[in-house]
């Protein structure tokens, strides 16, 4: 059971004694003078009297006995707020016991933690038994290699999620790659502490990821390898640093621009002064309007040689040879020996 007693300094003057005699008159459990009514009985300030209670008087507090160490539990308040909340808290622990209530807690939640954290990285070494990576599809594939590229909550968040960490279909991305052993979530309940990934697992998909095909890889019709945009020219300048282009536009879907790749690019000057560009991969050069003419070094395309074949010999001015000129002229006698054994040997002039 709780009870209380007040304590009051004696050396006080009568109006400092009988302030703080009237702040603490508590009557059935609720106090019968609240501050706002006593600064204006006497004519003081809210921070003066605060100043007084605080320094002259206090009330204490019996909770009755720790169930832990079996002391008595005691409380020193000093405002009506602070009475009137440790009033209505029931206290079965003091202080001490409950910090070591508390270590207690909190190591038995990281012995639990690291029971956890051994069943993640066990799903690590079943991920490189089972090798399921094998069968994702190649816009899973892309997703996990951009999740073990960011590899930090941080960059994933920004990168990945694209700044929105609740995205519900990302998060089905995680988890499913969670359950398949090839990455872990480290969780403190229900927030996110970090992204764990096995450097093993990272080797493979990476590997795996930069083998694929273009054909495989850019399956999905919303990812493309191919860089078109065009330069909106600036009809004015309002000084000399603007640029001669600018603008915004919008790209319908994921351009991937992988490094160490070689690209064909081409610029079109558009009647009103913009120019087209593209950039594309010469592992593609199939799929660019890009003139070949300025790439001679460069692997082309079978049409192209040949079309340049029959435009040369169009342009080509020489006269053109008579039939015997460019084959020859067969043996007069040929016809005559026709009767002669057929294993003799003869020749075709061409």
């Amino acid at each position: 059971m709780k009870y209380f007693e007040i304590y009051i300094d004696e050396d006080l003057d009568i109006k400092s004694k009988t302030i703080l005699n009237d702040y603490w008159i508590i009557d059935e459990g609720n106090f019968l003078n609240k501050p706002a009514k006593i600064v204006q009985t006497y004519d003081i300030t809210l921070g003066e009297l605060t100043k007084l209670v605080k320094k002259h008087s206090c009330c204490e507090i019996t909770h009755g006995n720790c169930r832990e160490c079996k002391e008595v539990m005691m409380e020193k308040v000093a405002a009506q707020t602070v009475y009137m909340s440790s009033m209505r808290n029931k206290i079965h622990t003091c202080s001490k016991c409950q910090i070591e209530l508390r270590k207690k807690a909190e190591k038995q939640y990281q012995d639990r933690l690291e029971e956890i954290r051994k069943m993640q990285r066990l799903n690590f070494e079943i991920a490189l038994i089972d090798k399921k990576w094998t069968e994702l599809p190649a816009n899973e594939l892309s997703m996990l290699y951009s999740l073990i590229q960011n590899k930090t909550k941080k960059n994933i968040y920004a990168n990945v999620f694209k700044g929105n960490c609740f995205d519900k279909t990302m998060w089905n991305y995680v988890k499913k790659f969670e359950n398949l052993g090839f990455l872990n979530v480290i969780r403190d309940g229900n927030s996110v502490v970090e992204f764990e990934f096995d450097e093993r697992i990272n080797e493979v998909i990476k590997n795996l990821f930069l083998k694929k095909t273009d054909a495989d890889l850019y399956s999905d019709s919303s990812v493309s390898n191919i860089l078109r945009f065009s330069l909106t020219k600036k009809e004015y300048k309002k000084t000399d640093r603007d640029p001669d282009y600018g603008g915004i536009f919008t790209l319908p879907g994921d351009i991937i621009l992988k490094a160490n790749t070689r690209y064909i690019f081409g610029g079109w000057t558009l009647t009103d002064g913009s120019i087209n560009l593209s950039f594309t991969p010469l592992a593609d050069l199939q799929k660019s309007n890009v003139t070949q003419e300025n790439i001679e070094n460069e692997p082309q395309l079978i049409g192209d040689i040949v079309k340049n074949m029959f435009n040369e010999i169009r342009d080509d001015t020489r006269e053109l040879p008579t039939y015997d000129q460019a084959f020859g002229s067969l043996d007069s006698n040929f016809y005559e020996n026709e009767d002669e054994d057929e294993d003799d040997d003869w020749d075709v002039p061409f």
